[in-house]
């Protein structure tokens, strides 16, 4: 936030007047634009010049958002001891980063030291999210459970590897208790209610998935409180993603071709074939068939053309552009002929004069 007055100049820019509403800028000298070319008018606010012969412009803001900027990484244990004291770190790409601001839920706990530490003791039991906040940075952010003293001893947690599973896997299931994560033996273990096991001294057992979908394990014990968690079973299936859209050139003549590729890459878990459609303003325009092995990319290539000016939206897959189509400059057909009519003339005057 900046403070301005009436009469203050920005850029090419004067202030006219100010309220607590709208501020008013005018400029009484001319500003030139020239093609293919990037005019500033104050700040970060420029005009965009089209390379064309016809002047054609837009203004916009250059921005530079978070997403650019390094992004904050809170460090801590994922549950914690209720009325206990925690150490919060906050760094960014291995950096420990000073005078972050850390909330723990709806608590200011405060800002970071130099070495990018805070501590905490949390009041309440349950689930908070932890943020770290700093100009500059990109927030971060983490889910902590907070465990009430009384059920430190009996709480639970789950793990399952590997993370990705897909029907036919075998899984590990593991069991430990929440803040220790020591190994927890005699659970029962279930699969979506089913008793599939009890844990053995290393808190393990391991279940084959068959069906795909959302499925919940969940544990039994008279010493411990009952802990779940759900996973999704993948079936074997080919999957796609799609990248690397690119529209040459984005800004053509009528009748002149323009050239669309993307890049197709399967990642699901077998050989699959998907027909790649490319459509334009919303209608299938072109369509290639591909098959591909698990992990493998190809490219797709189309070439169009459009013989009415206007802007074209282009969609393949979850992918999307645009090009522009102008007038094209060329002679008419009817003009070259007449051109043509006109050199013959003047060539047959030339030989008879000299003849």
């Amino acid at each position: 936030m900046i403070d301005i007055e009436s009469g203050e100049t920005l850029g090419r820019m004067e202030v006219s007047s100010v309220s607590s509403d709208e501020v008013v800028m005018t400029n009484d000298r001319s500003i030139t634009l020239s093609r293919d070319d990037t005019v500033s008018v104050m700040d970060n606010i420029r005009f965009r010049v089209a390379d064309s012969d016809i002047l054609r412009y837009h203004p916009y803001v250059e921005v530079t958002t978070a997403t650019d900027a390094d992004p904050l990484e809170i460090t801590m244990p994922g549950a914690i001891e209720q009325n206990r004291s925690v150490s919060i770190n906050v760094s960014s790409r291995g950096a420990a980063v000073r005078d972050a601001v850390v909330m723990f839920g709806n608590t200011e706990v405060g800002n970071t030291s130099a070495n990018g530490t805070i501590r905490f003791t949390p009041g309440e039991a349950g689930t908070f999210t932890v943020t770290a906040e700093k100009p500059g940075f990109a927030p971060g952010n983490t889910e902590v459970e907070v465990v009430s003293s009384g059920d430190v001893s009996r709480k639970l947690a789950i793990e399952i590897s590997p993370s990705q599973v897909t029907v036919g896997n075998t899984i590990n299931i593991s069991v430990a208790t929440l803040i220790d994560g020591d190994p927890v033996a005699d659970v029962e273990v279930y699969y979506d209610d089913r008793l599939v096991g009890t844990t053995a001294n290393d808190g393990m057992v391991n279940h084959t998935v068959m069906d795909a979908g959302i499925h919940r394990i969940s544990t039994s014990s008279e010493q411990y409180l009952e802990a779940e968690l759900n996973i999704e079973v993948q079936g074997p299936e080919a999957r796609y993603s799609y990248s690397n859209l690119t529209i040459e050139p984005i800004l053509a003549e009528t009748g002149d071709d323009v050239t669309i590729s993307a890049t197709v890459r399967n990642i699901g878990t077998e050989r699959g074939e998907e027909e790649i459609q490319l459509l334009i303003n919303g209608d299938v325009e072109a369509s290639e068939n591909l098959t591909l092995d698990q992990g493998q990319e190809e490219s797709v290539n189309f070439t169009v053309s459009r013989e009415e000016a206007g802007t074209y939206n282009v969609t393949i897959g979850t992918l999307d552009g645009s090009f522009e189509v102008e007038e094209g400059r060329g002679i008419p057909a009817a003009g070259i002929v007449i051109a043509l009519l006109v050199v013959i003339l003047a060539a047959v005057w030339i030989i008879r004069k000299q003849t």
